[in-house]
């Protein structure tokens, strides 16, 4: 059965070949990506940014909705990097980050709520990243951003799933440059045109841009593979047949020591501090009984 997107991105990520294969396959798609290939193939546009207000996100997904009276699918792709040591980079990169990142989609998500639940039927991506899981010196606004997208995407989980309605985080790895998708994670332009304003940074600041670049062309994200396999989730064929969802889901082997990492930091930290942890609790407590 054919789905209808609503797919909200930027020209740097993987929405203009999501689009493109969505539609390749039969499906139906509202976007807000100004381009006249997408709209031959016969993609329906909104007026949309990262910096839309709420009532602008509103008339776009009434817009969006109006064209079919429907959406199944709704993919928050937006996306922005902010490059550089936190003490250097200005407070106005964090809001910026932040309102590309976090705030639109979460207005988009607002906004497209009460239709799923009228449908009593709907999935929402939230395009996160690998970088949720990472630490990575000079990404802490963008990391930061990132984690705050798939914590937000899992609590609207758990707030939805009762309307038959699931929100997935999606987080790829590192993925490799094509024709219409630059690298997901975004950092490459931000590397050649950001020089440290504190001297004690730049040893990092140079030490991670080589990093990053010995990294350029080398990645091992196939954006054609990330895209086919986000469709087969959102209509659950072939590896995503008669399967729950995880609330978020990470894309690209790259990211399996990520989260390892993640994982193995937590579980030793509880291990060696456990007496710390619990040395704050009230003496006397007992649980709460839990109330259905």
């Amino acid at each position: 059965m054919s789905k209808v997107w609503f797919i909200y991105g930027s020209p740097q990520g993987i929405g203009h070949e999501l689009v493109e294969y969505a539609l390749g396959q039969g499906d139906k798609v509202i976007t807000n990506l100004h381009s006249t290939s997408l709209q031959k193939l016969g993609a329906m546009v909104v007026n949309l940014n990262v910096n839309s207000d709420e009532a602008n996100v509103k008339e776009a997904i009434d817009a969006a909705y109006g064209f079919y009276n429907r959406i199944d699918v709704v993919v928050n792709n937006t996306g922005y990097v902010s490059y550089g040591a936190l003490e250097e980079v200005p407070a106005s990169d964090l809001e910026t980050q932040f309102q590309a990142n976090v705030f639109a989609p979460a207005r988009v998500n607002r906004c497209v709520l009460p239709y799923l639940r009228k449908q009593k039927s709907g999935l929402i991506l939230n395009v996160s990243s690998r970088s949720a899981y990472e630490f990575t010196p000079c990404l802490s606004y963008y990391s930061a951003s990132k984690a705050a997208l798939s914590q937000l995407s899992v609590c609207l989980d758990n707030e939805i799933s009762h309307f038959g309605l699931r929100s997935i985080a999606i987080e790829p790895g590192m993925v490799r440059k094509s024709a219409s998708c630059r690298n997901l994670d975004g950092v490459q332009d931000l590397l050649h045109n950001h020089d440290p304003t504190i001297t004690d940074y730049a040893p990092l600041v140079e030490k991670s841009r080589t990093d990053f670049t010995s990294w350029e062309g080398k990645e091992i994200g196939d954006p054609a593979k990330l895209v086919y396999q986000i469709f087969n989730l959102a209509h659950g064929i072939e590896l995503f047949k008669d399967r729950r969802l995880p609330s978020r889901l990470v894309l690209g082997s790259d990211c399996i020591s990520a989260v390892h990492t993640e994982v193995s930091m937590m579980t030793q930290m509880l291990s060696e501090w456990g007496a710390v942890i619990r040395s704050t609790d009230q003496k006397d407590w007992t649980p709460p009984p839990f109330t259905q």
